[in-house]
């Protein structure tokens, strides 16, 4: 990528597990100003990666009682100007997103409105649902911000010619490249 194909905004990535997402952005974007990276997880792949790319990375201490003072210290530090949940297993208070509102977004695998919260991909087939992936803006309430993007990855009908381990392998590969096209369109 050429230089004017480079990244302008300040961005924070959370995440607090394997980091598929948050790598698929990395390899394939490129940042004028250097991402940082926050989790809660002392012990996760998504950390490892941050900090085999030198990133500057922030733990959230849950036990602290100043654990959210703290992150908004280290973003506004680091002049972070956007945030992108990717895979972060926790929800984070109203105080905290509210000087954030549009700057702040989420992935998360369903066709929101449909299945919020945890263990979409699992819920929606059960369900014999339309199965997707949904990239919102964050608001106070478990994914309930206004869908900015939204892709149906395996229709109804298609469901029973997949296990959820397929399933699901075909969510993530179509997380990947929509996190990728989100950031660089932002």
């Amino acid at each position: 990528m050429g230089d004017s194909l480079k990244l302008s905004a300040k961005w924070a990535f959370f995440a607090s597990g394997r980091g598929s997402n948050f790598s698929a952005v990395m390899n394939q974007c490129e940042f004028k100003v250097s991402p940082v990276f926050v989790t809660n997880k002392k012990e996760c792949e998504a950390l490892k990666k941050a900090q085999s790319l030198g990133l500057d990375v922030h733990i959230m201490d849950y036990k602290s009682p100043d654990v959210i003072k703290g992150l908004s210290d280290y973003l506004s530090q680091h002049h972070v100007q956007k945030i992108f949940l990717l895979g972060f297993m926790r929800i984070l208070p109203a105080s905290f997103i509210e000087p954030w509102v549009g700057s702040i977004f989420n992935l998360h695998p369903s066709l929101l409105p449909e299945f919020p919260g945890l263990h979409a991909i699992e819920e929606s087939f059960k369900a014999g649902s339309d199965m997707g992936v949904s990239i919102h803006h964050v608001t106070a309430g478990v994914d309930e911000g206004q869908v900015l993007k939204r892709t149906k990855v395996i229709n109804s009908s298609e469901i029973p010619s997949f296990t959820l381990e397929q399933a699901t392998d075909r969510i993530h590969q179509v997380e990947h490249q929509m996190v990728v096209d989100f950031v660089r369109g932002i």
